[in-house]
């Protein structure tokens, strides 16, 4: 209050200086700055992340190169990222001055990269049959917490679905609720996960269906 009151006292006496309001040119010069800025971080954080999972992978592309986005880096991973692991094949697409370096590069691409075939397995989790057996309790657990967030997020996403999962989460939300149907849904995700990449299998019939419920 008393702040207040010698506030209002410098404001009658002309002793506060007014705030600067800038016009509208400058309005929209400092949002356009602003902007570019916030693009220019963007991208600095998808490099970062990029170089992240190439370390994760065991591909030292950027011990070689200074630019892991530049034109040759990116012919590279884009091979890579079509299944050619012949080192000699990824460093040939070399330009310029990292034509010198074509050593060095043939020894960068030591990929430990996961199989394509696992992410197809992986995709075909939704399945096509459902199971009327009982299921045992399905509380929750400590684990990992990304894994555990992207699963319940997959799990309410099957709710409207014609298959296994989808009538699963119907049914159980209809006796649990919504706030434990993504638990119950996201465990038989991550067992039907399990037993895919374990057996390499894609498709799952009526009989391997059941052995989730």
């Amino acid at each position: 209050m008393k702040d207040a009151e010698w506030i209002a006292q410098l404001l009658r006496h002309g002793l506060l200086k007014a705030s600067f309001i800038p016009n509208r040119n400058q309005r929209e010069l400092r949002e356009l700055v602003r902007y570019r800025r916030s693009i220019i971080e963007e991208r600095a954080r998808q490099h970062n992340r990029i170089q992240k999972v190439l370390e994760g992978a065991n591909i030292k592309l950027g011990s070689v190169v200074s630019d892991i986005m530049g034109v040759s880096s990116k012919d590279m991973l884009h091979a890579i990222a079509n299944g050619e692991e012949d080192p000699e094949k990824l460093a040939s697409f070399a330009r310029r001055t990292m034509k010198k370096k074509k050593d060095e590069l043939e020894l960068a691409p030591k990929r430990v990269i996961s199989d394509q075939e696992d992410i197809e397995r992986l995709d075909s989790i939704p399945g096509h049959n459902e199971s009327a057996d009982k299921r045992k309790s399905s509380k929750g657990k400590k684990g990992n917490k990304y894994l555990k967030s992207a699963l319940t997020e997959a799990a309410h996403s099957v709710g409207a679905s014609k298959n296994y999962l989808g009538a699963m989460y119907r049914r159980t939300l209809a006796r649990k609720g919504r706030k434990r149907v993504a638990i119950v849904v996201a465990h038989a995700m991550l067992r039907i996960a399990y037993y895919l990449l374990t057996r390499r299998l894609i498709f799952l019939s009526k009989m391997e269906l059941s052995l989730f419920s």
